[in-house]
């Protein structure tokens, strides 16, 4: 991703060649006597707005204008001295007040440019871009706004251009840049507009692995330096005269010191371990190491003892470059974990590098760093310091290494101490205290997996904890390994770790609630059935009254299983659902008794240009299949609504991953003992109409689109879905196909096919549905449908009905551009 940024940040140092020494400034004597005069120019800078510069927590101005700065006082004698702001809003009112002379940098304006001049040496040109979750789609621009929130910074140049040039469009301010960010992640708004080189290193700093660019504008930002035009012409002039000395490759050190960019040309896995290292690992191939058992998605232990998460995907690629192992301990709590390596019981752990363990054993260099944030109540305001928080009560988890430095520098604060996670969210949630204080992650994926509604992160503090690895002073070469094994960690690889624990819960989390109530209805119409038999049964021995109650009986589960039709029925999708979305389409759907085992569903997700297409094809017929496509239905509302809540991007080979898991463990059908052996086969689409691509799996159904006037067929996974014998671990298969409003698209259960009749009532079968398609390739979808049907019924003839039947056919136009 960092690469990325230096394609995009076009330099503006002009390169010029001089026959004299570069260090030459040609300079005049007035200019020569300002810099006589030692005169230190103040300036304010913006104290938020890495890379380009911050401050840095001591007072002290950071980033690759502060380096820049520096060169040029190296350079041309010049003296910087920075007045030191709380916000860019304050430095500005400084600025325009004349408190300061000079700007470290900034964009030129028409505004500013009447109090203020600036270089004519550009420092930086980068475009502004628009930052959304991932997923989304603004390849409009500023027209895919409407009816869309747009966030800026107050009082960034960029402010003023949009509200003058877009004037219709709903904009807001935010107080800075994490501001920004965060009420992105709260989704309070869709799109926060900012330079790409910040975007970029703050999604890479915070592990903001949801949010992406989703489009790069025209608007560029132009930084200069600038001076108030009431100080001394001179030293502007000087300030050119010396960025014209600057090289490229010179600019290029500086970049590579802030974004900590490597050679491309560089060898990462070639890990270069001195001798004594080599010969340690030799006699240490066996660590003892244990983290925190909840600690997700950072680490955790499962309850099975399986040790997983962040931290255990890198570990396992730091075996796999220095040979060693790590015996994984697994504890109950974080208490259990400290005094395992206190004793001497593990040899290492996960640990923050700010905890009190630094003053007992060593230390890796960090290698995550993780913000810390405030939790509230939903409606809360953005809390920008922990002063605010004065008259709050406030909740922490006991013995975590950030804690003791927020108590120091807070100690009237009123802080309460619980176990975990969980704990703390739920007082916060429940009212019980008002604030949280945790660290960005951990807080993010916990109320996102706790379904904690009510409550959200509403600012970040001034503390961050870096994640390192606690060591005994017995294992101190370790150190060093491990330092050179996670550096050679390259970004792609990190980044794939950290997107696979940013999604992996979507093919997990399962609301059963609506299961079970859709089970219970169920169960009391197989329970109505029962006790009606028993009656019969009992009143067997009188002949007449039997008639009487066994045509009461039939009446009575007829009118229950009609019933459960009625269900069922709601659970396809409307006419009106379909036709608003596709060009042409129709639906075949006949149970072969009152109710079925198959069924169809239709979604439109968030975004109304994608949509989920399903065919379910359940175990049998009559109300044992429905039963089942009841409990299917359960689940892929389940799954819908995470989808449209999470922005996710959709596999349909994940979603029959997660219905196949989910049914084995719903039923109890983990192995070939278990009483009951229901499942089911399926197709999958994914549509998504802005560009225009299909996303198909299957489970023994199969997809047909036309290609040339031919009918063609994609091979499906000869899987089926949550039987006893199905593999809980079978990775099912992702076709994309890029359509447009000619092809033709169809899926079929295997009622259609598998129906006996002709006149040596042979199946129907695959190649005769195939030849039927392509005849009527020219009908509309409607004639396809009357065509499909008679076919059907001329080929069944006087046979009894097989199966249900389900038959869907659809053709689709791109949305417009």
């Amino acid at each position: 991703m960092r690469s990325i940024v230096v394609f995009y940040l076009t330099l503006l140092f002009p390169y010029l060649l001089f026959s004299n020494t570069i260090h030459d400034l040609n300079l005049t004597q007035a200019e020569k006597a300002f810099i006589t005069e030692k005169r230190a120019i103040t300036y304010v800078y913006d104290p938020d707005w890495a890379p380009f510069e911050w401050e840095n927590g001591i007072n002290q101005h950071v980033g690759m204008i502060a380096d820049i700065l520096k060169l040029i006082e190296q350079r041309s004698g010049l003296t910087f001295q920075a007045d030191h702001s709380t916000s860019w809003v304050e430095a500005i009112e400084k600025l325009s007040s004349g408190t300061v002379d000079m700007a470290s940098t900034m964009t030129m304006t028409e505004s500013r440019k009447q109090y203020l001049n600036f270089t004519h040496n550009t420092l930086f040109t980068v475009p502004y871009v628009f930052v959304s979750v991932k997923g989304e789609n603004y390849s409009n621009g500023f027209k895919a706004l409407t009816n869309k929130k747009l966030a800026v910074v107050k009082d960034y140049a960029i402010d003023g251009i949009i509200k003058k040039n877009y004037p219709d469009y709903n904009f807001l301010t935010v107080h800075n840049i994490q501001d920004g960010f965060l009420q992105l992640l709260n989704r309070e708004i869709d799109v926060f507009l900012i330079n790409q080189a910040t975007a970029e290193y703050e999604i890479n700093k915070n592990a903001y692995t949801q949010l992406g660019i989703a489009y790069k504008t025209d608007h560029p930002l132009d930084l200069r330096v600038a001076v108030l035009k009431t100080y001394p012409p001179e030293a502007l002039s000087i300030i050119d005269k010396t960025i014209k000395t600057i090289t490229k490759e010179e600019f290029q050190k500086i970049y590579k010191k802030w974004f900590s960019l490597q050679e491309e040309s560089m060898q990462v896995h070639n890990i270069v371990f001195t001798k004594e290292e080599r010969q340690w690992m030799l006699k240490h191939k066996n660590i003892n190491f244990t983290g925190d058992p909840n600690w997700l998605p950072i680490e955790g232990f499962t309850k099975e003892g399986e040790y997983i998460g962040i931290i255990a995907d890198l570990l396992e690629v730091v075996e796999k470059r220095t040979q060693l192992h790590f015996n994984k301990i697994p504890t109950e709590t974080w208490e259990e974990s400290l005094s395992l390596l206190k004793n001497g019981s593990v040899d290492m752990l996960t640990e923050t590098t700010d905890s009190t363990l630094t003053s007992e054993h060593l230390f890796t260099e960090p290698f995550l760093p993780n913000p810390i944030v405030v939790i509230m109540q939903e409606g809360s305001p953005y809390i920008d310091s922990l002063r605010q928080l004065k008259s709050k009560s406030i909740v922490v988890i006991k013995d975590y290494g950030y804690v003791q430095k927020i108590k120091a520098k807070y100690p009237n604060h009123n802080f309460h101490e619980v176990a975990n996670i969980q704990e703390g969210l739920s007082s916060v949630a429940e009212g019980k205290y008002d604030v949280m204080i945790a660290t960005m992650a951990l807080a993010t994926y916990s109320i996102r997996t706790m379904q904690l509604n009510s409550i959200r992160v509403v600012g970040k503090t001034d503390f961050k904890t870096e994640i390192g690895f606690a060591v005994s002073h017995e294992y101190a070469p370790l150190v060093g390994i491990l330092n050179k094994a996670i550096e050679s960690i390259d970004e792609q690889t990190k980044q794939k770790i950290l997107d696979k624990w940013v999604t992996q819960d979507y093919v997990e989390k399962i609301d059963y609630t609506l299961i079970w109530q859709i089970t219970v209805v169920a169960l009391l119409i197989i329970l109505g059935t029962l006790f009606w038999s028993w009656r019969l049964k009992k009143e067997i021995a009188r002949r007449i009254i039997l008639e009487r109650k066994l045509a009461e009986a039939n009446k009575q589960i007829t009118d229950s299983i009609e019933f459960a039709s009625i269900i069922q029925q709601a659970f396809v999708p409307e006419q009106e659902e379909l036709n608003s979305y596709f060009e042409e389409e129709f639906a075949i759907w006949q149970p072969r008794d009152i109710v079925g085992g198959d069924i169809y569903f239709f979604d439109q997700l968030t975004n109304k240009n994608r949509a989920l297409l399903m065919v379910i094809d359940c175990t049998g017929h009559g109300v044992p299949g429905a039963f089942v496509t009841m409990l299917v239905k359960a689940l892929s509302r389940n799954l819908i609504s995470y989808i449209n809540q999470n922005e996710e991007e959709v596999s349909p080979a994940k979603l029959l991953a997660v219905f196949n898991r989910s049914l084995k463990h719903l039923l109890k059908q983990h192995d070939k003992s278990s009483l009951s052996n229901a499942g089911f086969d399926a197709a999958i689409i994914y549509i998504d109409k802005e560009t225009s691509t299909l996303r198909y799996a299957g489970a023994n159904i199969p997809l047909f689109y036309t290609d040339d006037q031919k009918i063609k067929t994609i091979k499906v996974d000869r899987h089926s879905i949550g039987y006893k014998t199905s593999d809980p671990n079978f990775i099912f298969t992702d076709h994309q196909l890029e359509f447009n409003e000619t092809m033709q698209f169809y899926i079929t259960s295997d009622g259609y096919l598998d129906q006996n009749g002709g006149e040596k009532g042979f199946p129907m079968g695959k190649k005769r549905f195939i030849k039927l398609l392509e005849e009527n390739i020219g009908q509309t979808m409607k004639e396809q449908q009357n065509t499909l049907e008679h076919a059907f019924d001329t080929w069944s003839g006087n046979e009894e009905r097989n199966d249900d039947v389900t038959v869907v056919g659809f053709r689709c136009k791109g949305a417009e551009r």
